[in-house]
C-alpha cells in the first residue's frame, strides 16, 4: 500500500487522500538496476517496466534494439488511439443543429 499524497489548493500544504494498492518489482539486467511501480494488482506490468527501465540503462546495440522496438509500439497505440477516436468523433451530436429543425 502507498499513501497518495496531495496539496491543498488554498495554502499548498501537503496531505494524505487516503491508501492506493501498488505492486513493485525491482530487477538486475547485466548489472543494471531497473524498478517497477503501477496501481493495482499487476505483478507482470511491474516486472515489465522494470525490465524496460534496466534495458534502458544498458548501452550498446540493445539499447538501440530496444528503442527501436519502444517506438514501434508507440507508433502503434498512437494509431490505435486515432482510430478509436475518429470513431468516436463519429458519434458525435450538435445539438445546435437539433434544435433548428
Amino acid at each position: 500500500m502507498t499513501m497518495i499524497q496531495a496539496a491543498d489548493s488554498v495554502e499548498f500544504q501537503p496531505f494524505y487522500l487516503g491508501e492506493a494498492l501498488t505492486t513493485e518489482c525491482e530487477v538486475w539486467l547485466n548489472g543494471e538496476a531497473g524498478y517497477g511501480l503501477c496501481l493495482g494488482d499487476e505483478p507482470v506490468r511491474s516486472y515489465c517496466i522494470a525490465f524496460i527501465d534496466a534495458a534502458c540503462r544498458l548501452d550498446g546495440a540493445h539499447l538501440q534494439m530496444i528503442t527501436a522496438f519502444l517506438e514501434e509500439q508507440a507508433g502503434i497505440i498512437a494509431e490505435e488511439k486515432k482510430i478509436e477516436n475518429d470513431l468516436i468523433l463519429r458519434t458525435r451530436v450538435d445539438f445546435k443543429l437539433m434544435e433548428q429543425e
